[in-house]
């Protein structure tokens, strides 16, 4: 079997049963090469439509235009910690909608998310997959 050295120092293979043969993984920009013209990413991929405005016209619109229906789960990412009001602006627009029994999956909800207790009465949440702190945390403990 053939071996190479990696970026790490360690000793891989080049040929793995059934999966081919493949180039160790050298450094960022390892597979630039002036001589050859190699890049070091894939071509940018165009839109299959092109010129077509993918934005929504509203937060609304876009959940529409989503699919989004009863029973569905829906996830956020809580980097903006307490500064995080996305999540509240859609269950409000899934509640002018009419949906409900959603799955909630956050990666977290703190203080700011106060409102989704409303959301969790009314029946729009049915449950919480994610970490729950402050007001919300104390509803479900």
């Amino acid at each position: 079997m053939k071996t190479a050295v990696n970026s790490l120092g360690r000793i891989v293979p080049l040929e793995v049963p059934g999966a081919g043969a493949f180039e160790p993984y050298s450094s960022p920009f390892g597979r630039i090469a002036a001589a050859s013209g190699m890049r070091s990413a894939p071509k940018p991929v165009r839109a299959a439509v092109p010129c077509r405005d993918k934005r929504a016209k509203s937060l609304r619109d876009a959940i529409e235009k989503s699919g989004l229906r009863n029973g569905m789960t829906i996830s956020f990412h809580h980097h903006l910690r307490n500064g995080d009001y996305v999540v509240n602006m859609v269950l409000d627009a899934c509640a002018e909608l009419g949906i409900k029994d959603l799955t909630l999956f956050p990666t977290a909800l703190f203080g700011v998310h106060k409102k989704v207790i409303d959301h969790i009465k009314s029946g729009v949440v049915t449950k919480i997959m994610g970490s729950v702190n402050g007001p919300i945390g104390q509803l479900v403990s």
